[in-house]
Formats: structure tokens, sequence, C-alpha cells
């Protein structure tokens, strides 16, 4: 890829978890500094998976500064493991990331909750929405192979959904940036190259529409309101914004906010500020409302809003 002085340069990236290793070797000239020549290559590490390929794994893998490095990383998941195996809450079903017709997801509906409980309060950002990029949900979300449930989540668990140590920014948006946000949800408006649906907090509804043309799908966005004399905030009212200069505080994560998965409308956001990391709105968020003696978290609890997002025709 071209650097800032139009030079290409070669760019390398692994695979997560550690699956691969990029050996890189540089020949560079002593009198310059420059760098003359690069060979670079992805090595499979070697792990049960890897040793099943019929093709032989890199000698270097074998080698023994891989066997240290696997004894330290043994060494490092029992010093962890009290905080790893630590219970922060309870849910009463599985949560997957898998996405419905509507590309809500479970686990996504309560990282949003998690997210909103932490920025919602006026001194910490006053949010009334979260959103959350459905690829900010890890595979498989909170369904745990052979757990029976209810079932106790513990910290790896959620650690192992939200691996990102990304932090929450609270910002604010009118209402027409808010519909924006969401037309931007689909391919082919405003710079989108995929459907990417974002996951929403309690409260908030989005009816988006499969068939209609791009920049044009989202239908009809309402908010909750504790106003007992107007208890329902229509945002978008078919495909009308209601009050465009009206103000939101919503909150993103900070990938997000700086326009991550092509959602470039956050970018606009004003008065920003900064929260927790998401991990830590997530844990704080269980661990104070569905921690046992408290009742697990149940997706068919009606006092969650769900569901959130509709597809319509």
């Amino acid at each position: 890829m071209p650097n800032s002085a139009g030079r290409l340069i070669p760019v390398t990236q692994a695979g997560y978890y550690g699956r691969l290793l990029s050996n890189i070797d540089l020949s560079v000239d002593r009198l310059t500094g420059r760098v003359t020549h690069i060979a670079a290559s992805n090595l499979v590490v070697s792990h049960p998976a890897a040793d099943a390929l019929t093709s032989p794994v890199h000698p270097f893998l074998l080698s023994p500064s891989i066997e240290r490095i696997r004894t330290l990383v043994a060494d490092y998941a029992v010093a962890v493991a009290p905080l790893a195996n630590q219970v922060i809450g309870a849910i009463a079903a599985p949560l997957t990331n898998a996405p419905g017709p509507s590309g809500e997801e479970p686990a996504g509906d309560l990282i949003a909750d998690s997210e909103f409980a932490a920025t919602s309060p006026a001194q910490l950002g006053g949010a009334v929405i979260a959103f959350v990029n459905a690829g900010g949900v890890r595979p498989p979300g909170f369904d745990v192979a052979e757990a029976t449930y209810p079932h106790n989540v513990t910290y790896q668990e959620a650690f192992a959904v939200r691996p990102f140590g990304n932090s929450l920014v609270t910002m604010t948006l009118t209402a027409s940036e808010i519909k924006d946000l969401l037309e931007q949800q689909f391919p082919g408006c405003n710079g989108q190259t995929a459907n990417r649906i974002l996951q929403v907090s309690s409260g908030l509804h989005v009816d988006w529409s499969v068939s209609a043309a791009p920049c044009q799908k989202i239908v009809n966005v309402t908010l909750l309101t504790p106003a007992n004399d107007d208890p329902i905030d229509w945002i978008v009212d078919h495909g009308v914004v209601q009050h465009p200069t009206k103000l939101y505080r919503i909150t993103v994560d900070n990938y997000l906010a700086s326009g991550g998965e092509n959602f470039s409308v956050l970018q606009q956001g004003t008065n920003q500020i900064g929260g927790p990391q998401d991990i830590d709105a997530l844990v704080a968020y269980l661990s104070a409302t569905y921690k046992s003696p408290k009742s697990p978290y149940d997706p068919k609890d009606v006092a969650l809003n769900l569901p959130r997002v509709v597809r319509l025709p």
C-alpha cells in the first residue's frame, strides 16, 4: 500500500488468537538506514488443528523458542484463572451473535444495554441510546457449548465476546444524523459496502424496509421516554424525520466513533466525552443487574422491549 509519500510498502496481518505468525525478513542499508528488501509470510502456529494438516509445519514453529512461548502462555493462564473464572452474572438462555432476519443479535441486545447503562447517568454522558456494531460481538456470543441454563457467565466468557479493549464515547447527534446513521447500515448509502446492522439499546425501535432504495430504507424510529404525557418520541415516522434539529445523546465505542465500518456519520458527533472500556461496562451491568440472588438475564423478559429492529418488506 502507498505510504504518505506514495511509496509502496508491504502490509502484513496475521491471524487472530495467534493462529498465524507473520515471519518478516528485512534487509537494511547500514549507511542510509533505508530498507532495501522485504520478505514476509504467514506461518501456521502448531496446535492440534495445525498438527493435523497434511502440509508440514514450518520448522521455526517447532523450535525451543515456541516451546518457551507456550510455557509462558500456560503460566499466565494459571495466573489469571481467579479473574477469568469469576462469575459476573447469569443468563436464562443462550445468547448467540447469530443475526435474525432483521439483523438483530441476542448477544448484541445485552451488550448495547450494558453500554447504555454505563453512560446514561447525566454525569457519565447522559446517553439515551447506545449502538453496537454487529462485528463487535464475537462469535458465538454467550452460547457456551454443553452449558446448562440458567448459566453463570464468567469474566473469561464475557471477555471472549468483547475482547477489544475499546472505550465508550458519548456524543450528541441530531435527529437527522441519527436517521443518516441508520441509513448507513446498508450498502450503497454514503460509502457503505455491506449490510452492517447496528445493535440498539432497550427503548429504541427501528423499522427498515428490505425493498427500499439505498438511503431510503429507514421507515420508523421511535424512542421510549420517561415523560408521562408523551411516552414515545417519534424520531422518524414513515421515512420522515419529525424534528430534524432535535438533539440526542448517543453512545458507541471509540472504533465506531472514528467512523469504523464506514459509519462516517458518527464523525459528526459533538460534545464527545469518554467512558469506560466496553468489557468493564458489560461486567458492571451483568454484576449489578443479573447476578445471583437476582434473576438471570432472560430474553423473554418483556421489559427488554424485544425485538428492537424489524425488517419490513
